[in-house]
């Protein structure tokens, strides 16, 4: 009887730290992110971040592997977003890693690859032609 008990009452404490763990990590798994490039501009962010979990990112060059900045895991505010900025990248293609962490524990990372700056003309809202260029709305519709 005497082990049982002991046997139960193991189990039960080494149970209680993936009771306490188990939240912030299940709820970890809904994090969205983004990167991109706009001109020469790196951006990301990460959103739906849960309350006492770390998010940094880390800018790097492809062709080298470099890092070419890396920002410390810090706290997202209370909306759970965070949001990064490169300016005036060099042209060149890259990646932007991000990572989360709670408790030292890696609980979401992505990396986003082939970022080529400078990104290329967008066309303009509502129209499907280069910056600067009428597209087919202006043509069909005047400007």
């Amino acid at each position: 009887m005497k082990s049982a008990l002991l046997r139960t009452a193991i189990v039960t404490a080494a149970a209680a730290p993936l009771l306490v763990l188990a939240p912030a990590i299940a709820s970890a798994t809904a994090i969205e992110s983004t990167a991109d490039v706009i001109e020469n501009d790196v951006t990301a962010s990460v959103k739906n971040v849960p309350l006492g979990t770390l998010c940094g990112a880390t800018l790097l060059d492809q062709a080298t592997g470099t890092v070419v900045d890396d920002i410390a895991p810090t706290s997202p505010g209370d909306d759970g977003w965070q949001g990064y900025s490169w300016g005036a990248v060099a042209d060149g293609v890259y990646q932007v890693r991000h990572q989360c962490t709670v408790d030292g524990a890696v609980v979401f990372e992505v990396t986003y690859r082939d970022l080529v700056a400078p990104a290329g003309i967008r066309p303009l809202f509502g129209s499907i032609g280069a910056v600067g260029e009428p597209g087919l709305i202006e043509n069909l519709f005047g400007s």
